[in-house]
């Protein structure tokens, strides 16, 4: 079941990223020429780059994302596309992907909807009353 509900999670962030691709101009800091002509990096690549950053060095980063592949974006390439990008693109890809998954499922923890796909270890409190996460 959880299986299924990531695949939903993971196919509804990509349907957001694609939808913000297609509407990237809206967000550029220079609509006509950012994002338009091929690079080694596009701008999907970019956004599910900066997505699975895990808190190497950039370097690393790329070579990991690429697969330690010769023809890898540089440091220099992943700047100039970040430069790019308006911190609003960020903000219509969180909220647009948000509001779906409150669709998705009505589980709540505690009041919240926690979302945790990376393999993130999330604390909570301390709680013996708590039988399903509370192992003495």
């Amino acid at each position: 079941m959880a299986h299924i509900f990531l695949s939903q999670l993971k196919t509804v962030l990509n349907n957001y990223i694609d939808e913000l691709e297609q509407i990237h101009f809206l967000f550029s800091r220079n609509p006509e020429t950012d994002f338009t002509r091929k690079r080694k990096l596009t701008f999907k690549e970019y956004i599910q780059f900066m997505l699975l950053m895990q808190g190497k060095t950039v370097s690393n980063e790329i070579l990991d994302f690429f697969s330690h592949s010769l023809s890898a974006p540089s440091k220099s390439v992943f700047t100039q596309q970040r430069y790019k990008l308006l911190p609003e693109g960020w903000d219509f890809l969180f909220h647009s992907f948000v509001t779906q998954c409150r669709s998705l499922s009505d589980d709540l923890y505690c009041g919240y909807r926690l979302l945790a796909c990376d393999g993130s270890d999330v604390n909570i409190a301390r709680n013996p009353s708590d039988e399903r996460n509370f192992h003495p």
